[in-house]
């Protein structure tokens, strides 16, 4: 339903955009003028029209940073030449203030909230100095959902763009004699270098 309603708003906004544009010929735009004085063009739906001016708010597509959009090139297209992912086109991202996962807790970047930013996160493959096997800690730098045609499906999913923290290298593990809590010391900082999941 979402997906439609999306759908249908980006439609209508493209049409009313491309009859106010100076392309647009004058015989239509004459048309429109005529047309539109007899339509509400205020929102989607009259009844819910201050739920939709908010929704269409939040959902205006963003421009990722650039390292965040090389990481998430990366991510979908590992194959893909570095040429090539610099000319992709990223219009279909649009950034949520958060996340909330079905076990009800509310995720946010690390900009919203330091304690609501950090997670465990899985990833592939990982060293087996990790304390926990395939779970690495994490700090959320961005939220975002992505819309693409796979299959010849319309398909959105949600992306976390984050910072790793590193374990540190000591010469002496104060936890190593407790493999049991599963535990040990990692640097303050995360890296400066971005993952996608």
């Amino acid at each position: 339903m979402e997906q439609t309603a999306l759908s249908m708003f980006c439609r209508r906004a493209n049409l009313i955009h491309l009859l106010a544009s100076p392309r647009c010929p004058a015989s239509l735009k004459e048309a429109w003028s005529s047309i539109s004085r007899s339509l509400n063009l205020k929102d989607l739906d009259a009844g819910s029209s201050e739920l939709l001016t908010h929704l269409c708010r939040r959902m205006e597509p963003s421009k990722l940073d650039k390292d965040v959009q090389a990481a998430f090139l990366s991510f979908l297209y590992p194959t893909l030449p570095n040429a090539d992912q610099e000319k992709s086109d990223m219009s279909t991202v649009f950034k949520l203030p958060y996340y909330q996962a079905k076990h009800g807790v509310t995720y946010l970047a690390f900009d919203r909230s330091v304690s609501h930013s950090l997670i465990y996160f899985h990833k592939s493959s990982h060293p087996s100095s990790t304390p926990v096997p395939g779970l690495f800690p994490g700090q959320i730098r961005l939220i975002f959902q992505h819309y693409r045609w796979v299959g010849g499906h319309l398909t959105n999913e949600t992306f976390v763009a984050l910072h790793e923290f590193q374990p540190m290298q000591l010469d002496r593990n104060p936890f190593s004699g407790y493999p049991e809590f599963c535990a040990a010391i990692y640097h303050k900082e995360p890296l400066a270098t971005v993952r996608v999941i």
